[in-house]
């Protein structure tokens, strides 16, 4: 039970119920009845809280973890969420700490969180923001602003401490 429990745990949190429930059907024929633990994710609302609060302390692991293997899980993870409809701003926030580029992070706000349905917030931006003034486009950097405000999203207190730092001081240096 606790084999195929572990599968129907993933498939829900990647949001693929129907792969969850076909297991609970695999389960009946191997003849392994699901516990109170199984039943309980099994019950989840695909977009609730709770499901929410897993995915993305999966993906918190998978970002602390480091490497091109975590890299590589997490955006597996990130598709399938995408592809089942249950990623959310939270998570496309998380994903884009696994970016290299403002490139990378301009096709995630621009391509991809549109095709999920997705709206970008102050912190989505604000990332965005941050690793413009890393790279050193201060004016790319001012007229992500403007897009915020196009958006209707206002810039926060660290978005206003990201434009702020001096170009060529401490805090931009030591993120290069």
């Amino acid at each position: 039970v606790v084999t195929y429990s572990m599968l129907i745990h993933m498939l829900r949190v990647e949001g693929d119920d129907d792969a969850a429930k076909n297991v609970v059907e695999e389960m009946k024929k191997a003849k392994v009845q699901p516990n109170e633990k199984t039943k309980e994710m099994l019950n989840y609302p695909a977009r609730g809280e709770v499901l929410g609060r897993m995915r993305t302390a999966k993906l918190i692991w998978l970002l602390r973890q480091g490497g091109d293997e975590a890299t590589t899980a997490a955006r597996s993870m990130m598709d399938k969420m995408v592809e089942n409809g249950v990623a959310d701003v939270h998570q496309f926030g998380l994903m884009l700490k696994f970016c290299t580029s403002s490139d990378e992070i301009r096709k995630v706000i621009d391509v991809a969180m549109p095709e999920a349905g997705v709206k970008p917030n102050v912190v989505t931006y604000s990332t965005l923001i941050n690793m413009l003034r890393v790279e050193g486009d201060d004016d790319a950097a001012k007229k992500v602003v403007e897009e915020m405000k196009k958006a209707k999203v206002q810039p926060d207190e660290k978005t206003k401490e990201i434009l702020n730092y001096p170009a060529r001081g401490k805090v931009l240096s030591k993120q290069r």
